[in-house]
């Protein structure tokens, strides 16, 4: 367990997921969409949250291995809507309700990139894929036990929104697909922008 970094960190972003995770916990309830509690972005906040309270930065990163992948392609989908009108991946339906509610799923889907900001500067270790992988298997154990086939909960069922194709025995080894093609990439992801972000510093000191 690491320490992260800065007094603002700590000050202020541990409230900011709590107020999200209130906001959408408001959202879901207004709308009686109590299935999208089950969603991995639902709870992500709160997730993020208690890493950040422990100061347990592995978690963190695991957290942020789970589900940035997923919150670019909505954030990405959601401004093309706004944009040019494109119903990408089902964006369009943040809207169904209120351009607020709307408004809440946008601000829900940068929690992930916020936190990822702010541990550039901490390097990801192997502890964080075991937490990734843990994440995981709650996720598929929760979304077949809880949610129907057609709601395609945290994509067990279907991968075409994440990645574009559905690998064989997508379903009943959808940890292990969703660990290589998911995790794994997004793990050296993040490997890659502490490299860069410990590059700049210590090139700035070298000036």
């Amino acid at each position: 367990m690491g320490k992260l970094e800065g007094t603002i960190l700590k000050k202020w972003l541990i409230p900011y997921f709590i107020l999200v995770q209130a906001l959408l916990i408001f959202r879901n309830v207004s709308i009686s969409d109590y299935s999208a509690f089950f969603w991995f972005c639902d709870f992500a906040p709160l997730f993020l949250a208690i890493a950040f309270y422990y100061k347990n930065d592995q978690l963190a990163k695991g957290i942020i291995n789970v589900g940035l992948l997923a919150q670019l392609i909505s954030i990405a989908g959601f401004l093309i809507f706004l944009i040019f009108g494109a119903n990408i991946a089902g964006m369009a339906t943040a809207f169904v309700h209120t351009p607020l509610q709307g408004s809440m799923f946008f601000l829900l889907h940068l929690t992930i990139p916020i936190a990822l900001f702010f541990q550039r500067k901490t390097e990801p270790r192997i502890t964080s894929l075991a937490y990734s992988a843990t994440i995981l298997l709650l996720l598929f154990l929760v979304s077949v036990i809880f949610t129907a086939p057609i709601d395609n909960m945290n994509n067990i069922y279907s991968s075409t929104i994440i990645i574009g194709f559905t690998p064989p025995y997508y379903t009943p080894l959808w940890i292990f697909w969703t660990f290589i093609l998911v995790i794994v990439p997004t793990y050296y992801i993040q490997r890659a922008v502490y490299s860069l972000t410990t590059h700049k510093k210590k090139k700035r000191r070298a000036l």
